[in-house]
């Protein structure tokens, strides 16, 4: 059998929840407030997590 490398959750949670917000932002060419409102958190808290994981302003 194969042993597959599995990431530590931290990791692995940091890396779903960047591309979910990355989509998130392209699917709304880039508009935050948009953006927040499909993903149910309000702006500020966007902003922190864009911060918190090193994403840019996204337009599509």
């Amino acid at each position: 059998s194969t042993k597959r490398k599995i990431a530590p959750l931290k990791e692995a949670l940091k890396s779903s929840e960047r591309e979910i917000i990355e989509n998130a932002l392209r699917e709304c060419g880039g508009n935050k407030k948009k953006a927040a409102q499909i993903l149910g958190i309000n702006r500020t808290t966007l902003y922190n997590k864009m911060r918190e994981l090193g994403i840019s302003d996204i337009e599509n």
